[in-house]
């Protein structure tokens, strides 16, 4: 239903009160309290209550930790918050069925055949506590920022405020709140379960139903942004629709009638809550439906934990053999780098070695260099005195033949000489007197041939003293080129 339909100020309320209770005139007490044999009474008109808010988290009495066991299977994490969201749905808009007194501060209380849920206001907003029929305990407790989820005493689940499951760490931290909340949990469904009931006043609803309807919708938005809680609402949320639904039948009408009441400015007396199954007052039969679920769920989880066992137990078993796996193909690599280290640092020393081997050979290679002038230079100073040595001797051999060729050439001219004198004497001895008048003239001769064969020495010895002088002159320009 629209919500300004619901949200009217407190004057409003108190005054359509007054005059009801004018009309009627069958109330002495705006605020009656009832020992009621049903759960359900109707609203009460009045002026409305100041209310106590319930302590903040941190100010309850400290309380034994609460030990964290994670959800045994996985997809059914978040089955305590969708629960409690299709409780939320079934009690719709309805108006509570009773309040109770419980240290000063009056939590509400909504009961259903098989759920019940109690609301008290706190300083950061309403705190919610959900249980299931003949459950002393809550399974969720839902305040503004965490919902805490339980189960046989123990935390189960957190959920942030937008219905995401924490991590184990997250969740661990949560634990002292929980605790707390836990304790008080027991507290108020203790103080519930008594008959002492009072009247939920309708100017106190009035007040409070924006901030109950508005914490609803944002559950329902978060249902629906949250994937794996959409999934799991999906999946199992059917049978538990299924299981409320004459509840949220029943509430709708009461809801409608609460609307119709108000339409009218609250004249006349409140309606009367449609008639619903008859509530179970024998509590010790919903004790041992209790615990009837209870060992039931305690065979399903025991199912659970061997199928659970068996599942560690492969996953192990896997595990140690991938593990095994990543050794060998580790032991592998290491191989492998060891090898490719080997061949590198092979490299790296057949380098270095060629390396030396070229850094010598060039270092030789300068030195040579550097060394070459020098030895270029004695080499031609060699060169130059074997060429010297070697023109002389040429020299030499030369001015030696031409002596020799000379003094042949002399010898041959003396011989012919001597030929001719011969000749000259043989012709002579044929003319004897001729030869007796010419013989002081032949006697004569014989003195210019000494002198011409003198000569001819005189001058076979002066060239070959020049071609010397001239071959030690030609040897110094040859030593210096």
């Amino acid at each position: 239903m629209p919500a300004p339909f619901f949200y009217r100020s407190t004057a409003v309320v108190t005054l359509a009160a007054l005059m009801a209770a004018g009309i009627s005139g069958c109330r002495n007490d705006s605020a009656s309290t009832l020992a009621a044999t049903d759960a359900t009474l109707p609203l009460a008109v009045g002026e409305a209550q100041s209310v106590a808010l319930a302590p903040a988290p941190e100010a309850l009495p400290p309380a034994p930790v609460v030990r964290y066991v994670p959800v045994a299977q996985a997809d059914r994490s978040y089955q305590y918050i969708d629960d409690a969201y299709e409780v939320n749905d079934a009690f719709g808009d309805a108006p509570p069925d009773y309040s109770f007194d419980y240290g000063g501060a009056r939590p509400w209380v909504w009961q259903a055949a098989d759920a019940w849920r109690v609301v008290e206001p706190a300083p950061d907003g309403e705190r919610y506590y959900y249980y299931r029929a003949g459950s002393d305990e809550p399974y969720l407790v839902r305040d503004a920022s965490y919902s805490y989820a339980y189960s046989e005493g123990r935390l189960v689940n957190v959920y942030d405020s937008r219905g995401y499951a924490l991590d184990r760490i997250a969740a661990e931290r949560r634990a002292d709140w929980a605790g707390r909340y836990l304790v008080r949990a027991r507290a108020l469904r203790a103080a519930a379960a008594r008959d002492h009931r009072e009247q939920v006043i309708a100017a106190n609803w009035a007040q409070r139903q924006a901030r109950i309807e508005h914490d609803r919708a944002q559950w329902a938005r978060d249902q629906e942004q949250t994937g794996a809680w959409r999934a799991y609402h999906a999946r199992y949320g059917a049978d538990q629709a299924r299981r409320l639904a004459p509840e949220k039948q029943r509430r709708h009408q009461d809801a409608l009638a609460y609307q119709t009441w108000r339409d009218h400015g609250y004249a006349g007396a409140p309606p009367q809550v449609v008639a619903r199954q008859a509530p179970q007052h024998n509590w010790q039969f919903w004790k041992q439906k209790q615990e009837a679920r209870q060992v039931a769920q305690t065979d399903q989880d025991r199912t659970r934990a061997r199928q659970q066992q068996i599942r560690d137990q492969q996953a192990r078993q896997q595990q140690v053999r991938q593990q095994q796996a990543r050794q060998e193909q580790a032991r592998q690599d290491q191989v492998r780098q060891n090898q490719m280290r080997q061949a590198h640092d092979n490299r790296v020393h057949d380098n270095q070695v060629r390396a030396q081997a070229q850094a010598q050979a060039r270092a030789q290679a300068q030195a040579t260099a550097q060394a070459h002038p020098q030895s270029r230079a004695d080499a031609r100073h060699d060169a130059q005195i074997r060429q010297t040595q070697q023109n002389k001797a040429q020299a030499a051999a030369r001015a030696d033949q031409k002596r020799r060729t000379d003094i042949a050439q002399a010898q041959k001219a003396q011989a012919a000489q001597l030929q001719s004198r011969s000749d000259h004497r043989a012709a002579a001895k044929a003319h004897a007197k001729p030869a007796v008048k010419v013989k002081p003239q032949a006697k004569a001769k014989p003195k210019p041939q000494v002198q011409a064969r003198a000569q001819v020495g005189a001058d076979a010895r002066h060239k070959a003293h020049n071609r010397r002088h001239d071959d030690n002159r030609r040897a110094p320009s040859l030593a210096g080129n």
